[in-house]
């Protein structure tokens, strides 16, 4: 299996992966998937866990594709996935689960409550307790794996409402004791689980399991 994660990867961060290396896509999907759901779900005693699992087969194989192609431009170290959580409000949890997050076009997906201020993206944080008021009172929010790649140091008001940098992967804001950070392509993101903040240290112990299985390589 790990032999095959070492073939070349030709395709972008999208679903249109050439037929020759989708097998590559298919078999990391399925171990993820299969690997995630089952450690989540059951503790070491059998009892099953009160963990909402939010992981999309689709938006899998994106992420997948989109790691591969990191990976082969930046390296492992650069493109191993980190854990971040994002927080919103309630009445958005079903479209986020069924949709996925979404970078905001100012139409369709409007920021909250500015036009960005380290970009017009999605905002995530590595720190479970920052951005809990843009639940607006929600006590449940979403951790996901993300690929920030290399990362810009975005400062107020330089990069407020601005598109991703060139030649970066994301962004990260200069202050704000580097907490925020914003991505441009919702395929770097891969939503995992919706949990409430008492199930912060269970969640994160599984998905670094996975990332040091799946995305570590010798």
């Amino acid at each position: 299996f790990f032999l095959l994660l070492f073939l070349p990867y030709m395709g972008g961060c999208t679903t249109n992966t050439p037929p020759e290396y989708c097998y590559i896509n298919i078999a990391t999907r399925d171990r993820i998937c299969t690997q995630t759901i089952e450690m989540i779900t059951n503790d070491d005693d059998g009892k099953q866990r009160d963990v909402k699992c939010v992981i999309n087969p689709q938006f899998v194989q994106n992420f997948v594709a989109c790691y591969l192609k990191m990976r082969q431009r930046r390296g492992s170290s650069v493109a191993k996935p980190k854990i971040l959580y994002h927080w919103t409000r309630q009445h958005l949890f079903e479209p986020i689960i069924n949709g996925g997050l979404k970078v905001p076009d100012g139409k369709t997906v409007a920021h909250t409550t500015d036009k960005g201020y380290y970009g017009r993206g999605i905002y995530m944080s590595p720190d479970p307790n920052y951005a809990q008021s843009y639940g607006y009172g929600a006590t449940l929010f979403f951790v996901t794996l993300a690929l920030p790649g290399l990362q810009y140091k975005a400062s107020y008001p330089e990069s407020l409402g601005k598109p991703l940098k060139k030649g970066y992967d994301s962004h990260i804001s200069n202050d704000a004791n580097e907490m925020e950070w914003v991505f441009f392509d919702n395929h770097q993101l891969l939503l995992c689980y919706q949990i409430s903040l008492d199930q912060v240290e269970y969640v994160t112990n599984v998905l670094n399991k996975v990332i040091d299985d799946v995305f570590t390589y010798s």
